[in-house]
């Protein structure tokens, strides 16, 4: 299945691929295959090493907390064994951007549906196919029903909505297991006005989302990253508030910079701290009897000037992480 079926059903200008097919995804009929997030802190957090493989995860957080640069850096990682889907329903992405996140623009397919009903269609095709690792959805609010465009200006029903949502969901849910693929959902976060009293924001989606999702991320800014004049990004804070896999609300701080993804000294620094290997007693950072230096952004700069050391924390960290394989027996 290759993008000429897109075409064939949606027209030439529903999407772009500039690769053959792939190979088919081993199956792993006792388990869960985990697909690495590219951030060992995040990977902590989640208990499995990762997303799960044939399952949905739902992203979501306010915007520019780094929802779309997460669901890259993940699309990078399943980059390594076969081909990444991006449907952009904002058709905000952009691909300078997907490049120096570091995806391969030959095994990606872009994606821009002209509604939710065809986004789900897409999927449903890819899924069926089995030639992607991982899809992502940007974003699941921005997907309009197909039904809207022929309603009055100013109307609103949002029933449409909810039941594009839940068909849709629905009918991929059959297929997302066998698929061996991810399944990213970027969701935004809207301020609940009528009824202030559950919460201050919400999601769209509902509770129908909320259930498909097997896993749920919150992301919440906590301020910038800035270590060099032409290096800055964003620092926040990603918290599991679903697991099916492992014990949720488990947090892990992600430091993103523009035109690289998330910074790889940061993030082994905080998934060492995170799950012991380093120690910080008072404002030193200790690996064992070893100092790795006096302040965060010091030590940082050490872990950058020493490859090794930065190597061994990471390889420490990969063994204590569970095997890629999860069980669900038992």
């Amino acid at each position: 299945m290759t993008s000429h079926a897109i075409h064939a059903k949606l027209g030439k200008t529903s999407a772009r691929m500039e690769a053959n097919s792939s190979p088919l995804i081993p199956k792993t009929p006792l388990g869960v295959d985990v697909l690495p997030t590219g951030s060992l802190a995040l990977d902590v957090a989640l208990g499995i090493g990762g997303v799960p493989r044939g399952r949905a995860v739902e992203i979501f957080g306010p915007p520019g907390c780094g929802k779309t640069t997460l669901a890259l850096c993940i699309l990078r990682q399943a980059q390594r064994d076969g081909y990444a889907l991006f449907v952009d329903a904002e058709h905000g992405l952009s691909p300078r951007y997907a490049r120096a996140c570091g995806l391969d623009e030959h095994t990606l397919l872009l994606v821009w549906p002209p509604d939710g009903e065809a986004a789900f269609e897409i999927l449903a095709l890819m899924l069926r196919s089995k030639t992607i690792s991982a899809a992502v959805v940007d974003t699941v609010a921005a997907l309009a029903p197909r039904a809207e465009q022929f309603l009055p200006a100013g109307e609103t029903r949002p029933e449409l909505y909810e039941q594009m949502l839940s068909i849709g969901l629905r009918r991929i849910s059959r297929t997302l297991p066998q698929s061996g693929a991810a399944l990213i959902l970027l969701n935004q976060t809207r301020s609940r006005l009528r009824r202030p009293q559950s919460g201050a924001v919400t999601t769209p989606g509902g509770m129908t989302l909320k259930l498909h999702a097997d896993i749920r991320i919150a992301l919440q800014p906590l301020g910038t990253v800035s270590t060099a004049p032409d290096r800055r990004g964003l620092r926040c804070q990603a918290t599991v508030v679903k697991n099916r896999f492992a014990p949720a609300l488990r947090a892990a701080t992600l430091n993103f910079v523009y035109n690289e993804g998330i910074a790889r000294a940061e993030d082994i620094l905080d998934a060492a701290l995170q799950i012991g290997i380093v120690d910080k007693p008072g404002t030193i950072y200790m690996l064992g009897n070893q100092t790795l230096g006096k302040g965060r952004e010091a030590t940082i700069e050490t872990l950058r000037q020493n490859p090794d050391v930065l190597e061994h924390i990471e390889t420490l960290i990969r063994r204590s992480l569970p095997p890629r394989l999860v069980s669900l027996e038992g």
